[in-house]
């Protein structure tokens, strides 16, 4: 047989095209928190040096997948309202933020419909079962019906559901996006959903309107963002490495540049990640012995001469562990 359902299905995804960069003048949600530089980049219109390759395109078309499968369940269990909604926001005198929101859900679910509904879902099982319980708790946990909520869903990999799960806490730059449609609409309450692509886990956050830590880094975001871009001066390159939750880790908005080998010279994300890696752990091993009061070896202190240099000071980098 010369015909092939893989081959196809592959192509299709492969050969996925994304947007062409084009200059703009406006933010968008989903740069929130990230990069200041690929953001002005992008908004000047440079093109990238590191697009999306085949293995992130594979991502995006599974993750909308997901969102298909939650919405099909909102949609039958008769709380969805809308999706894509256009959602912009402008504090006076900064950069105007605009961009479209997952899900906007709400309402009173008819219990009585839902068996029949799920009976007749052409899904696997465990979708028709997850689909109904999930309305039917809502009916229980809510009897008066579900408030308007924006729902903006996320799936992704193991690795990254499994340290979310742990710190319990989403995603920076996810919060400040939802928050965003919150700012923009007025709703009041909107829910992350993570979904591990590997085992179908989910895990969900709440974001709430009158979040006053969360605006305060939407707005910070914004009031640098149009600093950069009004003043046309181009915003420093990310660090090397970044040091969070007392520990030196690996730089995510160099791994995930759009402009990696413009301004960083590395072409795979992999030439990149590997050394900055190594470099972190030896730092951190570095932290653990100054803390421990160990005494230190010519490359300890070699390790802790160059940490000066990038601008750290050992003696706070230890009080914040």
């Amino acid at each position: 047989m010369s015909w092939s359902f893989a081959k196809t299905w592959n192509e299709v995804i492969d050969n996925r095209k994304e947007r062409e960069v084009v200059a703009r003048d406006h933010l968008w949600p989903s740069e929130a928190g990230n990069s200041f530089i690929d953001t002005y980049l992008k908004m000047q219109g440079v093109e990238f040096t590191n697009p999306p390759n085949a293995r992130s395109f594979r991502k995006f078309s599974a993750g909308e997948m997901f969102e298909w499968v939650v919405r099909m369940i909102l949609v039958k269990g008769g709380i969805f309202k809308e999706s894509q909604q256009h959602c912009e926001y402008q504090y006076e005198g900064l950069l105007r933020v605009s961009g479209r929101a997952d899900f906007t859900i709400g309402g009173k679910p008819k219990l009585s419909n839902i068996d029949k509904i799920v009976s007749e879902l052409e899904a696997p099982e465990f979708l028709k079962r997850s689909g109904g319980a999930i309305i039917k708790d809502l009916v229980k946990q809510c009897p008066k019906g579900l408030d308007e909520t924006m729902l903006e869903v996320k799936s992704v990999g193991s690795y990254m559901f499994d340290m979310i799960t742990e710190k319990d806490k989403p995603l920076r730059h996810h919060e400040i996006q939802l928050f965003h449609y919150l700012k923009s609409t007025g709703i009041k309450q909107g829910k992350i959903i993570y979904i591990d692509r590997d085992s179908c886990l989910v895990k969900e956050f709440v974001i709430k309107l009158d979040y006053e830590r969360v605006e305060g880094l939407y707005k910070s975001w914004i009031e640098k963002a149009t600093y950069y871009y009004k003043n046309k001066i181009e915003p420093p390159k990310e660090k090397e490495l970044v040091f969070e939750e007392g520990k030196f880790k690996k730089n995510w908005g160099i791994a995930y540049s759009s402009y990696m080998t413009k301004l960083y010279g590395y072409e795979l994300q992999l030439d990149y990640e590997k050394p900055a890696q190594s470099k972190a752990s030896r730092y951190n091993r570095v932290l653990k012995r100054v803390e421990d009061k160990l005494s230190m070896t010519a490359k300890n202190l070699e390790a802790i001469e160059e940490m000066k240099k990038e601008g750290y000071d050992i003696k706070k980098l230890i009080v914040k562990q």
